[in-house]
């Protein structure tokens, strides 16, 4: 079966703070779906009615390379990649709004043009914020790679041999997810075992529906109605799953020792508070302290192979 292949290259208005953008993927990663390599983040995923191998390499104008299997919708591409990568921001107001606070004055000017870590589907980036639920970025990944190999799909043999160092696998549908046994969640405390299967099952069921297009306050009950689904959890998925501008996951640890640096309050009830101020663009000025932590997820991966 033939394998098409094309490249894009897609434009965005300046600025774009690429090092904690790529960081932020190349940081949280899922192995065996996701990989850096060759200076850019490549992953499997399915487009359309076929599968798909995009590479996205950072730079002016981002360059976009695709493989796809039959069934695979070309057209989905740019859109998908630009909300994924959050290319239509408008950078210069957001940088301006922020910047005129004077406790991240500094950070706007040393980190100009912050987009948000989005993804190519709302519903698996729900699955993975609740996997990294009080534990590191690492052992996040981790624990997804166990349920990629559990149950994610196959790429295509042909696919694979048209780009050998592709990602073996598609993440899992929520369906597969819902249905594992407890033996695939190795390490993972009980509680939050239920949790992965509660929202899987609503997002299988369609009784849960995460959309970009849906009214946030709508999906944000909705998440908080699940049992184990706390607000960090919600305002994580509404931050990289759903792109919404004004989250603000106020009691993330990492967010709250950047805020410290940058002599903002440091507990979540404060910096609360505090972040009214940001207002409608709180999910910015989250990713902008993320930006100024000095954790992986705020640098420019190395031109390695990252899986």
């Amino acid at each position: 079966m033939a394998i098409t292949q094309r490249h894009w290259e897609l434009a965005y208005e300046h600025p774009l703070h690429a090092p904690s953008l790529f960081g932020h993927f190349a940081a949280t990663l899922v192995p065996g779906v996701e990989r850096w390599i060759d200076g850019g983040l490549m992953r499997a995923l399915q487009l359309g009615r076929g599968q798909a191998i995009l590479h996205i390499t950072p730079g002016y104008p981002l360059l976009v390379r695709g493989w796809f299997a039959e069934g695979g919708d070309l057209s989905l591409v740019e859109p998908t990649v630009r909300r994924w990568l959050d290319l239509d921001a408008d950078s210069p107001a957001i940088d301006e709004r922020l910047g005129a606070d004077p406790d991240l004055a500094a950070l706007v000017t040393q980190h100009p043009g912050v987009r948000l870590p989005g993804t190519v589907d709302p519903a698996e980036m729900a699955l993975r914020v609740v996997f990294g639920q009080q534990v590191s970025t690492k052992a996040a990944a981790t624990m997804a790679r166990k349920f990629v190999d559990a149950c994610g799909q196959s790429v295509r043999a042909e696919l694979l041999a048209a780009v050998p160092e592709a990602p073996g696998r598609l993440f899992p549908s929520p369906g597969c997810v819902a249905e594992l046994s407890d033996d695939n969640f190795p390490g993972m405390p009980r509680t939050r075992r239920e949790t992965v299967r509660r929202l899987a099952t609503a997002l299988a069921d369609g009784s849960l529906v995460i959309d970009p297009a849906a009214p946030i306050e709508e999906t944000r009950a909705q998440l908080h109605s699940l049992k184990g689904v706390g607000p960090w959890t919600v305002e994580m998925i509404a931050l990289r799953g759903l792109g919404y501008p004004d989250a603000f996951p106020h009691a993330d640890l990492g967010v709250l020792v950047a805020a410290k640096g940058a002599g903002l309050p440091d507990q979540p009830r404060a910096l609360a508070a505090r972040g009214e101020a940001w207002r409608p663009w709180r999910s910015y000025a989250t990713q902008l302290l993320w930006a100024s932590s000095g954790h992986e997820a705020a640098q420019m991966p190395q031109d390695r192979s990252v899986s």
